[in-house]
């Protein structure tokens, strides 16, 4: 006896790949959103006009740092995101990844900082890809924003290297293992990814691994899910396993399903079991399930990533 079924992947979101979230002192959730190819503010981690800070973050990986299932013009019409400035409900086609803006928008609202974000995906790409593009991509956002920022006599100053690094992976390295990719050898590539990025970001910067709560998949019947879930789980042991290894590498386990729906109902005002957190191929979170995501991930590296710009701040 045997299983099949046809999957067919969702379009990655269609929008700008980099962005502010300007967060106003005196107002918990405000955002703004700058266009692909748009003039990105200048910044550090130093103070700016107004006392405030400016943090830069890259959420970099695979297909859910390129926003597969995000509304897009290509997706589905019932897909929504959440607004920047009120929390509430819009059409999200053409708003770019949902997961790095939301992502940035925590990052904010923790710290009290103006956030430039940046989105490096690769629909597919699993970790030994991810050496062979996403480094060089890295290194090549890096130095774009150091251009930007050279050509600006009030931002030269400052640093385009970024504060924080999210690394999304593991999902395709697990389905790797029907063709005999085991948790050890993801591990060791992993290890050799953090240390090629660290080379281009530094010591300081903060890296951080997510787990991935891939329970909110509807694509797999019993009893697959059980297997892909326990599969999931042993290549993210191995995220924390290299987290333990490197100063200012940190994983951040997954969020419960009942966490992330009670996120998604505060900001929708839905009822919280009636929320879909996935899109309509059964696997990647929608844009409500990514912002969701995202909030957990930005909340629980913003006490290491605070301590890292005091640090890098002389404690300013």
């Amino acid at each position: 006896m045997s299983l099949q079924w046809a999957y067919v992947s969702a379009p990655e979101a269609v929008g700008p790949r980099r962005g502010v979230v300007r967060c106003a002192r005196d107002v918990d959730r405000v955002g703004e959103g700058v266009g692909e190819g748009a003039r990105v503010s200048p910044g550090g981690a130093r103070a700016m006009g107004g006392g405030r800070r400016r943090v830069v973050v890259h959420v970099a990986g695979d297909s859910t740092a390129c926003g597969v299932g995000c509304a897009s013009s290509a997706g589905t019409s019932d897909d929504v995101a959440l607004d920047a400035r009120s929390g509430t409900l819009l059409d999200a086609r053409r708003r770019g990844p949902t997961l790095a803006r939301s992502f940035a928008m925590g990052v904010g609202e923790s710290l009290g900082a103006d956030v430039e974000w940046r989105a490096l995906g690769f629909k597919g790409a699993d970790v030994a890809e991810m050496r062979r593009t996403l480094v060089p991509a890295l290194r090549r956002a890096i130095d774009e924003d150091a251009g930007v920022r050279g050509r600006d006599a009030a931002a030269s100053t400052s640093s385009a290297v970024p504060h924080a690094v999210v690394i999304m992976c593991g999902i395709n390295d697990a389905k790797r293992s029907i063709l005999g990719r085991t948790s050890a050898a993801f591990r060791e590539e992993l290890q050799a990814l953090v240390r090629e990025v660290r080379e281009v970001v530094g010591e300081e910067c903060v890296v951080v691994l997510p787990a991935t709560p891939l329970e909110a998949a509807t694509l797999f019947p019993p009893p697959l899910v059980w297997v892909a879930t326990r599969l999931n789980d042993l290549w993210d042991e191995q995220k924390a396993h290299v987290s333990r290894l490197t100063k200012n590498v940190i994983f951040v386990s997954k969020p419960s399903l009942e966490s992330m729906r009670e996120r998604a109902s505060k900001a929708t005002g839905r009822v919280a079991h009636s929320i879909s957190l996935v899109c309509g191929d059964g696997v990647h979170p929608n844009d409500v399930g990514y912002d969701a995501w995202a909030r957990h991930i930005a909340e629980e590296c913003a006490p290491t990533l605070r301590r890292a710009l005091a640090s890098q701040s002389g404690g300013e």
